[in-house]
This record gives C-alpha cells, structure tokens and sequence, in this order.
C-alpha cells in the first residue's frame, strides 16, 4: 500500500511538472512571438534566423581614420569588393574541390570543407565592414568581416567569415614564416611563395609587387 501511495505522488508530481513547464512555454512563446503555441514559435524562430543577416561585430569607424592616414592612396570600398570577390572564389572553390588557388592558409580551409563535403549554392553577399586594423614596421593587417547567405540541403544558412589582407611595408624586419603569402608573377604568372626580390622562375623584379599589393592571407569561420 505504501509502495502505491508513492508511486501516485512521484506520478503525480511529474503530470504537475509537466502542465505548470507546458504553462510556462505557452506563456514564453505568446509574449514573445504573439502565440501560445510553442512548435509554431520554434519554426518561426527557425525561418527568422534563415532569412536575418549575421550581425557583423567591429570598429570600422575607428580603424578607418588609421588606415586612410597610413595608406592615402587605399579605396577601402575596392578592397572590400576585392575581399568579396575572393570569398566568392574561394567557396565556388570548394564546389569544385579545388584547393590549389590561394596561400597555404586559405586553401587548408577550402581543403577542410572539402574534406566534410560541404557544398554551397545560391550565394550571396550581404555586407562587408573593417572589424580591426593592425600595424607594425614590417606589416600592415586589415582584417574583415562579411554576412552571407547560402543554401546546404536545401536549408537557407546565415553564415559570418573573418578574412585577412596583409601589406607588407618592408621584407627584412619580417620574422621567418610568420606571414607566408603566395603572389603571382606579372611577367610569368607564376607563384611567388616567399618574399623574394626576383621571381624563381623568370627571375622578373617582384619586391615592388609585394609592397604595393594588399593579399588575402586567410580566412575562417565567425
């Protein structure tokens, strides 16, 4: 009798439980999406997030000024379109598994969606700001952020990826390896891997490509 007794009150307690959280959903989602009924706010929530840009996080307006003082000759809308453009690239890579195009940098991260099967259709581009600006006496970094938009199994997906440009300012004070950039050689096209006076292949002048050229040097997931 007793063992009856207690398994009604724990019965009991969970019906209790279950009502009073069920209660408090309907409450939630009628204050917060304008129903009570809880599946529909989810799937609204849901279709929200598919079809709302990432937020993008920086501090252009205070980067900007720094930037426009150090490199006076620098459109800094055409970088960001170059920025875009490399995105654009760099993903359709992805869909043609080829991870031969960029630095070593960029294309271990084509390689590693390649690798998951990832596949992106239907991109588009939102907006592109200047989340931060670094500088030293050897270089100068502007890091980027974008929204984006693109479909994976037929489901809309809001993505934000950070992307990397470095100007080298000058190629002796730079530590060995700490900023590997591939160039291509206006003379031959062939790759510059390293920071060399002479193209290794043509043997072309190839210093003043470097320091007059911004380069995309990575990119990652935000």
């Amino acid at each position: 009798m007793l063992f009856l007794i207690i398994m009604l009150t724990i019965i009991s307690i969970i019906v209790i439980s279950y009502y009073l959280i069920k209660v408090k959903l309907k409450n939630l989602s009628k204050q917060f999406f304008g129903t009570s009924d809880y599946m529909t706010a989810i799937k609204k929530l849901e279709l929200e997030n598919e079809n709302t840009p990432k937020t993008l996080m920086g501090m252009e307006s205070l980067h900007l000024p720094k930037i426009q003082k150090d490199f006076k000759d620098l459109n800094p809308n055409e970088l960001k379109s170059l920025c875009e453009q490399n995105i654009l690239t760099a993903l359709n890579a992805i869909n043609e598994k080829d991870n031969r195009i960029f630095n070593d940098k960029v294309n271990s991260w084509i390689k590693q969606k390649i690798n998951n099967n990832i596949v992106y259709e239907n991109i588009k581009i939102h907006k592109t700001i200047i989340e931060r600006y670094e500088k030293n006496d050897s270089v100068a970094t502007i890091y980027f952020q974008t929204s984006l938009e693109y479909f994976q199994n037929n489901k809309k997906v809001q993505d934000r990826l950070q992307t990397e440009y470095i100007y080298i300012i000058d190629e002796t004070k730079l530590e060995k390896n700490t900023k590997y950039i591939v160039l291509n050689c206006k003379n031959c096209g062939a790759p510059i891997r390293n920071i060399n006076k002479h193209c290794p292949y043509c043997g072309s002048e190839a210093i003043d490509l470097i320091k007059k050229t911004w380069v995309f040097n990575n990119i990652k997931q935000k």
